[in-house]
Parts: structure tokens; C-alpha cells; sequence
């Protein structure tokens, strides 16, 4: 099933907004290419699965209000393969995805930072294998996320546009097959993006969410779902917390280790934000010193919160045999390529994220791996080890990450990447990083006025040029 964006400059009631189409067969990529290098949405869906494809008309007043009026609704059921009956007798391994909002890898000392802002995910990642060039799916929280949980790119997923798609009922998530395995579940969330409206509460027992709350919150909401469990029921836990992520606001004590004694406007407030501008900011060279210490404060704040996830699963005993993988959904700009904060560009400040894997029993412990990975692995990485055997009527798109680490050997295959639109910022890019270390992004908004920044768009070959 695929669809495609023909948005006119000048659209009126009438007007032609998107094609689709349904068709039989395989394409090798989520993405192909029309003969007008327009871009087409292509995804999978389950054989013999129910279709739904409905049209929005074009009627007075949509285009001005809703910058992508024109997008499909396009649904389908999702099932297992009869396949997928084979399962493993013994006791499977606990799961905890431990996602930090907006962290750059490039700020942590295990990825060659510096600043000592992570003490304890450095020491995390001794026990574990670190990928050194893992990429989010989209610069911002919920289509990121989505990836994450379903292992398909957003062009497969249908998370797209920032503030109006849900995840449907296809495809299935993470929690899903391994509730259905016996697994009990818990999300966690201190993000608003993450809401059980907009379907991450499929396959969840035990859901939490509070805008903006500490990981001491999220981690107490942890323990009291491992507390109320047995031993012996293996568990999947996501928690999702968001200290990086602006307002820019760390714990005094935290602050003071990083201040560089900036005294100014820019505070790393909401509003100093705004004014600031998220595209060519207009900041001095201080502020963006004192933005980098606040926001390393928070770095710093996050990874006491992860110290304290990991000590909570040693006591609970449910450390050494799991499967814990720290993750973040997307990074953060700082001024790189003429941005601020995230959701914005494709570039690597963005769109290269941390991604450490304690394996069962810290298989592989201490192992770099430099092949280039996307967050759309983790679902098949889990998978191998939590449901093995498990077959699905559609192909995923990642693969698993352990068999990476323990060949060394990653198949040859390009990563995508896709800005996602929305009210104040209609821009629609397109990463495309492939075999060879080449990143082109590519410009396919129609009929908007907000225009990348000249430094966004382009060629780059990652090999000799990391930072674009």
C-alpha cells in the first residue's frame, strides 16, 4: 500500500491532494521514487489482513488550516505467522528499554565526551555492547518511539505528522507479542508525546505517565509494578524519561559542576527558547556556552536516574539475566547547522543517538560496535531473545542487533530517516544513509514557506565527514 503527497502551491476545493495506491508484490525499501522525483509512502501489510483506506475531501478552509490536509488514513489488522507457534520452554529474559528524551551520544563519556555528565551509563557500558553510530528513525518523540516499538520505519508505521497520527492496530508492538508469551508489561512515561491515545497503551498492563516528572518518579513507578510481581513472571518494562529535554532546567548541584559563569538572557527557558528562534537563532557565543552547561546539567541528572533504574534491578534480582538496552528517542541541536533543540533538521546532532545493550548474563561485555544501527533493530534484537521463533505476516525492517555484535558483520543496507510536519513547521525531509557511509537529505515539502536551513540539506560522506 503506498500514497503519495501531490499537495498543489494553490490548492481549492477539487483539488487532487494525494494518490494511492494497492498492489500485490515486494518492494526492496520503504521508499521508492516517482519519475518526478515525488516521494512515495510504501508499507507492507499482513496477508489476508482487513484494508482500510479512507480520503479526506478538500473542502473551504483545510489547506489553510492543516499544512498536510491530504494524507490518507490507511489501516489494516496485524497477524502472527502460524509459524510463530514454536516458543522456548525455559524461562525467557526480562526486558527493560530505558530511554533518555533528547540525549546526545556525543555527550556521554563512554561515546568521548569530555565532561564527566555520566558516571554511571559509562560504567553500564563496560557490562555491555555500545553502538557507536545508532540513528532514531525522526528527530522527534513519537515517531521515534514508534520505531522503536514496532521496528518499521515511520513511512510503515504511519506515525508521521507530529501532532495528529496515532499508532493503529497494525502493525503490532513489542508489548503486544510478549504479553501474549505470558510477559506482564509496564510503560512508564514522563512525556505527554507518549499518551494512550495515541495507541502506545497496546499490550500494556500497567501504565503511567506525568508531563515533565523527574526519573525519580518514573523509576518509583517501576519498582512499584516489579514489587507487585513474582519472580518467576518475566516482565517488559518501557520507561521514558526526559531530563535533556528542553527547558533546559538541571538540579543546582548539577548546574554547579558544569557553569561556566554565564550570567544573561538566554536561561534555558521555554520563552528564552522562543525568542531565541529554533532556526538561525539569534544567540551570542555565550549563550550557547551556558545552553551546553544547563543542558549538561541535565545530561548529568539523567544518567543518577539510570544509576538508580540499574540498582533498583539488582535488588529486585532481575539485573543479570536481562536484557536492558539504553536508548534515546532523538538528540539535540545546539547551533550545528543554524538549529536549536530538535524536530528540525536531519543532521547527525539530531539524529545520532545512544544505543548500549546488556545482553543476558552481559554477553559480548565491553564491545564497540562501529557499524551504523537504527533504533528500527531494537524490536528484532528483543524479539531474538524474549519470543524466539517468532514469525510475522510482514517483513521488519531492522535486524538483530546481538548477531551484529557477535559477527561483527552488519548486511548491506541503507538507513532512512523522516522529519516529521507539523502546525508551526511543515517541512518534510528525508535522510537516506547508505551502504557506503554516503547521507543525502533531501527537501520534499510542497506548499510551505518554512524553508530548511542552507546547511540541512545536502550530500555528506560520513566516512571523512562526521559532523556534516
Amino acid at each position: 500500500v503506498g500514497w503519495k503527497n501531490e499537495t498543489p502551491r494553490t490548492a481549492h476545493p477539487g483539488s487532487i491532494g494525494c494518490l494511492a495506491f494497492v498492489a500485490p508484490g515486494e518492494s526492496e525499501h520503504p521508499f521508492v521514487y516517482s519519475e518526478e522525483g515525488s516521494l512515495w509512502h510504501v508499507f507492507r501489510v499482513p496477508e489476508k489482513a482487513a484494508l482500510h483506506i479512507s480520503f479526506k475531501p478538500v473542502l473551504p478552509g483545510d489547506v489553510k488550516g492543516d499544512p498536510q490536509p491530504f494524507v490518507p488514513s490507511i489501516r489494516a489488522g496485524w497477524a502472527l505467522s502460524d509459524k510463530s507457534a514454536t516458543r522456548n520452554s525455559a524461562r525467557p529474559p526480562d526486558v527493560f528499554i530505558y530511554l533518555i528524551d533528547a540525549l546526545r551520544a556525543d555527550h556521554l563519556g563512554c561515546y568521548g565526551y569530555s565532561r564527566d555528565t555520566s558516571p554511571n551509563i559509562d560504567a553500564f557500558a563496560d557490562e555491555a555492547v555500545l553502538y557507536e553510530q545508532a540513528h532514531a528513525a525522526s528527530t522527534s518523540t513519537r515517531p521515534s518511539v514508534s520505531t522503536l516499538q514496532t521496528g518499521l520505519y515511520p513511512a510503515s508505521h504511519g506515525v508521521i505528522r507530529l501532532h495528529k497520527d496515532v499508532l493503529a492496530k497494525w502493525p503490532v508492538l513489542q508489548a503486544e507479542v510478549l504479553q501474549e508469551s505470558g510477559y506482564a508489561t509496564c510503560f512508564v512515561t514522563c512525556s505527554g508525546m507518549l499518551r494512550q491515545r495515541f495507541g502506545f497503551e497496546q499490550g500494556i498492563e500497567s501504565f503511567s505517565l506525568k508531563g515533565l516528572a523527574t526519573s525519580d518518579w518514573a523509576c518509583a513507578q517501576a519498582a512499584r509494578f516489579l514489587t507487585s510481581r513474582k519472580p518467576e513472571q518475566p516482565v517488559w518494562v518501557y520507561v521514558h524519561t526526559i531530563e535533556p529535554h528542553s527547558p533546559y532546567a538541571p538540579k543546582p548541584a548539577s548546574l554547579r559542576r558544569f557553569d561556566r559563569g554565564f550570567d544573561g538572557a538566554c536561561d534555558g527557558s521555554r520563552d528564552a527558547l522562543h525568542k531565541a528562534g529554533n532556526f538561525d537563532p539569534n544567540l551570542s557565543a555565550d549563550d550557547l556556552e551556558h545552553l551546553i552547561d544547563l543542558y549538561d546539567g541535565e545530561v548529568f541528572d539523567s544518567d543518577t536516574g539510570f544509576g538508580e533504574f540499574l540498582e533498583l534491578l539488582k535488588r529486585s534480582g532481575r539485573f543479570e539475566n536481562a536484557l536492558i538496552i539504553l536508548v534515546a528517542d532523538h538528540g539535540e541541536a545546539f547551533a550545528e547547522h543554524d538549529t536549536l533543540q530538535h524536530g528540525n533538521n536531519l543532521n547527525q546532532e539530531q539524529l545520532q543517538v545512544p544505543l548500549i545493550i546488556k545482553f543476558p548474563a552481559s554477553q559480548n561485555a565491553g564491545l564497540r560496535i562501529k557499524e551504523r544501527v537504527s533504533l528500527a533493530d531494537i524490536f528484532p534484537t528483543v524479539m531474538a531473545r524474549a519470543r524466539p521463533g517468532l514469525w510475522l505476516k510482514y517483513q521488519l525492517t531492522g535486524v538483530d542487533l546481538a548477531a551484529v555484535a557477535q559477527s561483527g558483520l552488519n548486511p548491506p543496507r541503507r538507513i532512512y530517516a523522516q522529519l516529521s510536519p507539523f502546525e508551526e513547521n511543515n517541512l518534510d525531509l528525508l535522510a537516506i544513509i547508505d551502504e557506503d557511509g554516503f547521507k543525502r537529505v533531501l527537501n520534499m515539502s510542497v506548499g510551505t514557506d518554512v524553508k530548511p536551513t542552507e546547511r540541512s540539506v545536502g550530500l555528506w560522506d560520513l566516512n571523512s565527514d562526521p559532523d556534516e
